[in-house]
């Protein structure tokens, strides 16, 4: 049985489960289960609504933000982020540009206001980082970025104002 339905995170799902004992990627972790209800619920919403058109996929960040997709109503499904200490913010158009966020090999940086990607000098790789770098490569030929935020900021223009308008009666309920 597939992972997610969804081709992309399916063949995550596959190279996480062979490389499951090293991070790819400095915070990220995909979860067991597509969708839990139960990663979102506390702290967050228990409308179904709500759950109807967000589902949880991967821990973004060792601290606990959360990634999930959310399904627009134009049919996009954009990856958003729930950030542990507040803010939520959306951060790719969608799987894809998300894989492709992870090679930039940073936890990403949630705040009320926004969510960024900082990478410093200092930062070293994760221990699995070439590989997952050369299997998404070879497997879904996506390229890595140098600059994770530009795909931030295409998301951000293309469904942020959506996704607060969507989002604004379940945050009155937060």
């Amino acid at each position: 049985m597939p992972y997610s339905q969804i081709p992309e995170l399916d063949a995550l799902h596959e190279f996480d489960t062979a490389h499951r004992h090293y991070y790819y990627a400095q915070g990220f972790e995909l979860y067991e289960t597509f969708g839990n209800r139960d990663d979102l619920a506390p702290g967050w919403s228990d409308d179904d609504a709500f759950h109807a058109r967000l589902k949880s996929f991967a821990q973004a960040t060792a601290g606990g933000s959360i990634y999930a997709l959310w399904q627009a109503d134009d049919g996009a499904r954009p990856v958003v982020v729930f950030g542990d200490e507040g803010g939520i913010h959306v951060v790719a158009t969608g799987v894809r540009d998300l894989l492709r966020i992870l090679t930039f090999d940073v936890e990403p940086m949630v705040d009320w206001d926004r969510a960024y990607y900082f990478k410093s000098d200092e930062d070293e790789p994760s221990d699995d980082h070439d590989a997952y770098v050369t299997w998404l490569r070879g497997t879904l030929g996506l390229e890595p970025v140098d600059d994770a935020d530009r795909l931030v900021e295409t998301a951000q223009h293309r469904h942020a104002a959506s996704f607060k308008a969507w989002m604004e009666p379940f945050a009155q309920q937060m």
